[in-house]
């Protein structure tokens, strides 16, 4: 977990970012979603060496996409080390990653901009999730809640955007097991992150400065 900033783009032209990324990061005409972007990339690095005892410089990150078979977006993976999984999110101002045995799944959001809809709520929680969300006392709050735990879990493969509301994740918190799978989340401030591995997963924050990238 990392809060994005303008301090990591003078890493954009490195060699740690691939071609594809770095012509991705440049695309986006917002500086501050470049800088996110080329954060989260930077961040699921450092995620994935400090789980091998290895250097960031040396993940070499890669992404595929099973609907269009683009290797520009989609699901990230190590190349080199394929028993590892990395998942990677970024929201306004925030990013996050994660990197472990199998398959990973994370999700950042802010929580300022959440909103309850009931239509849209009613289309990704089940029908037990949306009445607990309906009764909160803030339902925008826990309606994103609900939302990053099954971006999670979508990640890791365990549901789809299609299926995502016959799985109930209400009560998933502390590394509990949904559906064979640990989910842990927690906030900082206004950001909301969950994150779904086989393995009971812990949460750190790094820095992103350029020189930290090298540590």
């Amino acid at each position: 977990m990392a809060h994005a900033s303008a301090t990591v783009m003078p890493l954009l032209d490195q060699a740690v970012l691939t071609p594809q990324e770095r012509g991705r990061a440049r695309e986006f005409g917002d500086p501050a979603a470049r800088a996110d972007f080329v954060a989260a990339h930077l961040l699921a690095r450092l995620c994935a060496a400090r789980f091998l005892g290895l250097s960031p410089e040396s993940m070499m990150l890669a992404q595929h996409c099973q609907g269009c078979g683009a290797e520009d977006h989609g699901r990230p993976f190590l190349p080199d080390h394929p028993h590892v999984g990395v998942s990677l999110s970024h929201t306004r101002g925030a990013v996050a990653a994660a990197a472990g045995p199998g398959a990973v799944g994370i999700d950042v959001e802010v929580a300022t901009r959440a909103r309850f809809e009931p239509r849209l709520a009613r289309r990704i929680l089940t029908a037990a999730e949306f009445r607990a969300v309906q009764a909160a006392p803030d339902p925008a709050r826990t309606m994103l809640r609900h939302w990053v735990r099954k971006e999670a879990m979508v990640k890791v493969g365990a549901v789809s955007l299609g299926t995502m509301r016959h799985l109930d994740v209400g009560s998933a918190s502390g590394g509990s097991a949904v559906a064979g799978w640990h989910v842990l989340d927690w906030s900082i401030g206004d950001l909301y992150v969950s994150v779904a591995a086989r393995r009971p997963s812990t949460m750190v924050s790094v820095d992103l400065t350029p020189g930290a990238i090298h540590a």
